[in-house]
């Protein structure tokens, strides 16, 4: 199939057209999935049609379910049918892996800097490994913690997998840190949380880490614990939010997913060279024996 832009895309008793530069105008009685059906055969791709937010930066529509007449909507990505490249640019085109710039991540930091508390726990250890396959990367950890003023101590394992963002160290790789290595870190909890108990430690876990070696290195990373979605929709907020650097995406997602707090912490690591960004979600229980609790 070829073309060109505008066209107009008919299937399944539905049609949209996309103009030269990838728009489309809202028409009254028009769907997201009437989009998908006309253009792909199916009512799977609704996700395939953004709003821009600035000079090639798209992001998906808030709410699928309700697009107003007369707004203009993106088709940024790769058409069916038309070459590579004919994207628009930052689209994030099959078959590229576009960079995330460093002042995103810089200011994913000073967003969690600005808004989280510091509290009266802190982290004592951690130890554990990771593995990755092509953009597949799993994690095993331990986690020490300790309030200050009463003395309690927790200890917890947290099981973790997802996805390596950006440049993967390599296709296969790993690294891994055993429980001798110090670790230097602090916990703070989220400001709609007057004080944290030993038990918001547990439950869902959204890791992010940003890995830098060449067999000796370190991974400055964020544990946020006490999260309460779906492992699948936190990741592709992430995702969307490094991609797109909308700050909007993150921050609904903390305040859906209500965790109690996040542990900021790094340390030295025996790694497969390379730099990477990986984000991973899983859950955080509690190491004591099940025949002792």
């Amino acid at each position: 199939m070829t073309y060109t832009l505008p066209h107009t895309f008919q299937g399944g008793g539905y049609d949209v057209t996309i103009n030269a530069d990838r728009s489309i105008r809202v028409r009254q009685g028009d769907w997201l999935s009437k989009y998908s059906m006309a253009v792909y055969g199916d009512f799977t791709h609704i996700r395939k049609f953004k709003e821009k937010i600035g000079i090639n930066l798209y992001r998906d529509v808030p709410n699928p379910n309700l697009i107003r007449t007369g707004a203009t909507l993106y088709h940024p990505d790769l058409l069916p049918g038309e070459a590579p490249g004919a994207g628009a640019p930052g689209s994030g085109q099959p078959g590229t892996d576009p960079q995330i710039p460093h002042s995103r991540i810089n200011a994913f930091f000073e967003w969690i800097w600005n808004r989280f508390v510091v509290c009266d726990w802190e982290l004592t250890g951690t130890a554990g490994f990771n593995l990755s396959a092509f953009f597949i990367s799993g994690q095993y950890m331990t986690v020490d913690v300790r309030q200050k003023a009463t003395q309690v101590t927790g200890h917890f394992y947290n099981v973790a997998g997802g996805l390596t963002l950006n440049i993967p160290k390599s296709l296969f790789g790993g690294s891994g840190a055993p429980s001798f290595f110090p670790t230097y870190g602090t916990i703070w909890r989220t400001p709609w949380r007057d004080h944290l108990i030993l038990e918001d430690f547990c439950h869902g876990t959204l890791v992010v880490e940003f890995s830098f070696a060449y067999w000796l290195g370190a991974s400055p990373s964020m544990l946020f614990f006490g999260m309460g979605m779906p492992p699948w929709r936190i990741l592709d907020a992430l995702n969307r939010y490094l991609r797109s650097g909308d700050p909007t995406i993150f921050a609904m997602l903390l305040v859906d997913t209500g965790p109690k707090g996040v542990m900021l912490f790094a340390g030295p690591e025996l790694s497969s060279p390379g730099v990477g960004v990986a984000c991973r979600v899983g859950a955080m229980y509690d190491r004591l024996p099940w025949n002792a609790r």
